[in-house]
């Protein structure tokens, strides 16, 4: 057996994020009934049953940069950095501050409305998925179920070749999903954070010093573009240097 410590911490996030996947599945799909697009009240009752335990959650992530830090994990600090910031900036800083916004809302669709509509009719806004609150619930809710659980396998010295399996996989399509889905929330926030400049100082002030928040998140955007890629191909090459020494193993024991 690993550290107890780390079998705890990563038993209770799984906990937890598995407790969001529910709320989400039960709030939008069974009680809503909504598959394709989510309607902006669906979302609005998402929001208020989530909020609390998915910032609980998310939050705790900090604690995964001390244990990069210390020499608990043997992650990289800057990507787990970059992973944790970015994810918890998306939470409070955009959907959290922009709630009655980015919450209240079907979301962004994935193909421009006016193209699916001379592609498939004037019924297209019925059946093109939506990037919304529920779409960015749904990504990090299941990459954090199969993340946690396969940390606490492993810390407890066993891990399921399915499990194995989804931890090195599942992201090939979840982590584009998660980040289209953070960067739609800033998109529809930012109407509201051009307008009301939430969190901004403007000279004069008592620090003698000016901070503009939506041009921060401006600049945020733009760091996802070089950090996506980067994040992407490390975990790529992850994948092929973990499943290539399964693939090897089996073969010696044949």
């Amino acid at each position: 057996m690993g550290n107890p410590y780390l079998v705890l911490y990563n038993v209770l996030l799984f906990i937890g994020w598995a407790y969001c996947l529910y709320v989400t599945i039960d709030v939008v799909y069974l009680k809503g009934q909504s598959f394709i697009v989510v309607p902006k009240d669906v979302n609005t009752k998402l929001w208020k049953e989530i909020q609390i335990p998915l910032k609980w959650v998310q939050t705790a992530a900090f604690l995964e940069v001390v244990h990069s830090l210390v020499g608990l994990v043997r992650s990289p600090v800057l990507t787990t950095v970059m992973q944790v910031m970015s994810r918890n900036w998306i939470l409070w800083g955009i959907v959290n501050l922009m709630y009655k916004v980015v919450v209240r809302s079907a979301g962004i669709p994935i193909i421009p409305l006016e193209i699916a509509q001379r592609l498939f009719g004037a019924n297209a806004a019925t059946f093109v998925p939506h990037l919304s609150l529920t779409t960015l619930i749904l990504a990090w809710s299941i990459t954090e179920v199969i993340r946690y659980s396969f940390f606490a396998c492993k810390e407890l010295g066993w891990i399921p070749s399915p499990l194995m399996w989804l931890r090195y996989s599942s992201f090939l399509l979840l982590y584009p999903f998660g980040v289209a889905s953070e960067m739609s929330m800033v998109l529809l926030a930012w109407p509201a954070l051009k307008s009301i400049r939430p969190w901004s100082l403007d000279m004069p002030n008592l620090l003698n010093f000016p901070f503009d928040y939506p041009l921060c998140c401006l600049l945020g955007v733009f760091l996802y573009l070089p950090g996506f890629p980067q994040l992407f191909m490390y975990m790529v090459s992850q994948r092929k240097k973990v499943l290539s020494g399964i693939k090897k193993s089996v073969k010696k024991q044949q």
